[in-house]
């Protein structure tokens, strides 16, 4: 034992003696004096107390050995066994050393002390959850907006009232609608507006050429009448056949309700501006070429009539294959005509395609119109090429 551990040792029991030695040379001088004690043998009270002295010396021994043990970290409940062997009495106000508990007698005080902790958040009352309410809506005073284009009543809510048609032309501004109610105005009521038909390959509404206001939902707060919203068109460079959109309006949260109708016109302005410069009744195709997959039913071809007259129009065309073979890949259809009623503006050309489960190569073919007057403008097409592409998967 080093000093310091020593005289730690030495103040811990202090009560057994060893308050006397310095150091642990001095209790080693002190056994070894105890070893070298003569004895006569017929002398009672020398040998008892010698048989003291040595009881005395395995005591020291033992108490040197724990402190030894006691400082590399262990304890252990030896101040009993130190008073039982100097015959003295535990004091209460002595310093014990304990034994820490197994780990397995910790895992079960720990588990009872969470199963009490448990029960006693179970028992306590939970605390009251605050509702907060939603802020109301203020009304709007339309008296102060510009007026609407357009007006829909909603009384009947039976979607048995006439559609409204409109009209709408890219970068000419929006149209302004009002819904306007005459039942349960106390009450508040969102609507939703959503296209559920159009002309075209295309959604006008799913590919951004139609803008519904706030996302086709409109909202009566309690106590209004009236509620806003508007259609536009959005702005590009692109020459694009005119489309058409049917919108239906209906409560928010009832997919079957039905209270109106409205069927949009959408006029592509870059489209008329190039026509301004073209012969009345000038009929082309809309692009030059297009790309069909073979599972698609129909090549769907959008013919146009430039600056329409009064009059109908009939116009015929060819279909030459060019590495499709008709029959095969393709139906020609029947007629080779298409007609256009006085001012109408657009058609639709439909050729039915050919589904088969063989690999092959991307095929084509042509359609051509057959017209008086051709122009001059390489942006108006006599002639489009049709594309079907394969799509049949090789086999594994």
């Amino acid at each position: 034992l080093s000093d310091v551990q020593w005289r730690a040792l030495r103040k811990a029991l202090s009560f057994s003696g060893l308050a006397r030695f310095a150091s642990i040379h001095d209790f080693m001088e002190a056994l070894d004096g105890r070893g070298k004690v003569e004895i006569d043998p017929d002398n009672e009270e020398q040998a008892e107390e010698i048989s003291n002295s040595s009881n005395r010396t395995w005591l020291f021994g033992l108490i040197a050995l724990l402190g030894l043990i006691g400082t590399a970290g262990y304890q252990f409940e030896f101040v009993d066994v130190v008073t039982g062997l100097l015959g003295q009495e535990q004091s209460p106000a002595r310093p014990t050393m304990t034994r820490p508990a197994p780990a397995a007698a910790v895992e079960e005080e720990v588990a009872a002390s969470s199963a009490e902790t448990e029960q006693v958040d179970e028992a306590a009352p939970e605390p009251e959850q605050t509702v907060e309410e939603e802020p109301e809506i203020p009304l709007v005073d339309f008296s102060t907006l510009p007026p609407a284009d357009f007006e829909i009543a909603l009384s009947a809510l039976d979607g048995a009232q006439t559609p409204l048609k409109l009209s709408l032309r890219e970068d000419n501004g929006a149209k302004i609608i009002d819904l306007v109610r005459d039942t349960d105005i106390d009450l508040a009521l969102d609507l939703r507006i959503e296209e559920v038909s159009y002309s075209g390959n295309r959604s006008p509404w799913a590919s951004g050429q139609l803008l519904i206001s706030n996302e086709g939902l409109v909202s009566f707060p309690a106590g209004q009448g009236r509620a806003r919203f508007t259609l536009n068109m959005s702005s590009d460079p692109l020459r694009e056949a005119d489309q058409r959109s049917t919108l239906l309006v209906r409560v928010a949260d009832s997919v079957g309700s039905e209270l109106a109708t409205i069927e949009v016109l959408l006029e592509d302005d870059d489209q008329r501006n190039f026509e301004a410069e073209l012969p009345t009744n000038t009929v082309a195709f809309a692009v030059s070429q297009i790309a069909v997959r073979e599972r698609d039913p129909a090549a769907q071809i959008d013919v146009l009539r430039f600056n329409p007259d009064s009059q109908t129009m009939v116009v015929n065309f060819v279909v030459k294959d060019i590495t499709a073979v008709e029959g095969e890949d393709y139906f020609s259809p029947n007629g080779h005509s298409i007609t256009f009623e006085p001012g109408q503006r657009s058609a639709r050309l439909l050729i039915p395609l050919v589904q088969d489960s063989v690999i092959e190569n991307d095929e084509a073919f042509t359609v051509e119109l057959q017209v008086n007057n051709v122009s001059d403008n390489s942006d108006v097409f006599h002639r489009i090429v049709i594309m079907i592409r394969d799509d049949d998967a090789p086999r594994q």
